[in-house]
């Protein structure tokens, strides 16, 4: 059956708003994707600064920390263009990627990504009796036994600080980063 005119216009404008709609949410979801992982980047290369090492992680004070992104990358290049603009200053940072956690027992901080709460255990598992920072993100991080859990609320980075896993782990974290932290004894 044929519409009228008058309708197959409104359904015609309707459809396109539709479509322009919602391809303006997925960008704006694509834009806040990327605005969340510039914050956390942030913090995972300021980590370093806020954390001390026992003397068996081998990390002189003028030694750079060397941070491994264990699994999928949700970073990109966007954290290697933070590491470039670091200051001087700052202690250095080298920085790896890898797939497997037993990788990454010769870094200082592990981000573990992964996509399934069992392949985050084990990672975690693999790091357990290390002196290895281990930072990731949301609940199941943080009930699998992480150190240090990255959230969003309000467009803001959360931190949630697993202090006794830290404490097992022999690293002590600064009163300030606790200070800006949910901190679970």
């Amino acid at each position: 059956m044929l519409l009228p005119p008058r309708q197959s216009w409104a359904r015609a404008l309707f459809s396109a708003f539709a479509v322009f709609a919602s391809v303006s949410l997925t960008g704006f979801a694509l834009a806040q994707s990327a605005q969340e992982y510039d914050l956390k980047a942030a913090f995972l290369l300021n980590f370093a600064d806020y954390v001390e090492w026992p003397p068996e992680a081998g990390l002189a004070a003028d030694a750079p920390v060397r941070i491994c992104l264990v699994g999928d990358d949700p970073f990109g290049d966007r954290i290697d263009h933070l590491l470039k603009a670091r200051p001087a200053s700052k202690r250095p940072l080298i920085l790896h990627r890898m797939e497997l956690a037993s990788a990454a027992l010769n870094c200082h901080i592990a981000f573990i990504h992964r996509s399934t709460p069992d392949a985050l255990r084990q990672d975690l598992h693999v790091l357990a009796d290390s002196v290895v920072l281990t930072v990731g993100q949301g609940p199941e991080f943080e009930k699998a036994g992480g150190i240090i859990s990255l959230g969003m609320r309000e467009g803001r980075v959360k931190l949630f600080i697993n202090l006794a896993q830290a404490q097992r782990h022999q690293l002590t974290i600064s009163s300030r980063l606790l200070s800006l932290a949910e901190v679970k004894q």
